[in-house]
């Protein structure tokens, strides 16, 4: 379905290439900003998953394939983000209750734009392994 890798200390430097930095180490002019840095990456699509450095909660954001310029807010901090993905490792993403108190649940904790994210990941889970079902 869709995996989402987190980089190692010793692979950060090497996974800002083709995100913030050229093969030769060159920033991107087009990059959001040196506060920002990739830390992980969605299987699908190959989405980043951005950390920014220069604030001490680590927000942690995710930019969309087909729009290299909207920088979305998916948690407010690295351990939210890390306790979700922990959260949703252990639902039955194939039940349609279990997907919706998870969500449900989470609503109370998270901005609507954060829950945007969480609730697509969700959904196209659960879309998924019911569709492979049947």
């Amino acid at each position: 379905m869709n995996d989402i890798h987190l980089f190692t200390e010793d692979e950060i430097e090497k996974a800002q290439i083709g995100y913030r930095c050229d093969e030769n180490g060159k920033i991107n002019e087009n990059w959001i900003g040196n506060e920002y840095i990739v830390i992980g990456y969605e299987s699908c699509c190959g989405d980043p998953i951005i950390a920014k450095i220069d604030d001490n909660k680590f927000p942690i954001y995710s930019m969309f394939h087909d729009d290299w310029n909207i920088l979305e807010k998916i948690a407010d901090n690295f351990k939210q983000y890390i306790s979700l993905l922990k959260e949703i490792s252990e639902l039955d993403l194939s039940n349609k209750n279990d997907c919706d108190e998870f969500l449900k649940k989470i609503k109370m904790d998270i901005s609507e734009n954060e829950y945007y994210y969480w609730e697509q990941l969700i959904t196209l889970a659960y879309e998924f392994l019911t569709d492979s079902q049947n």
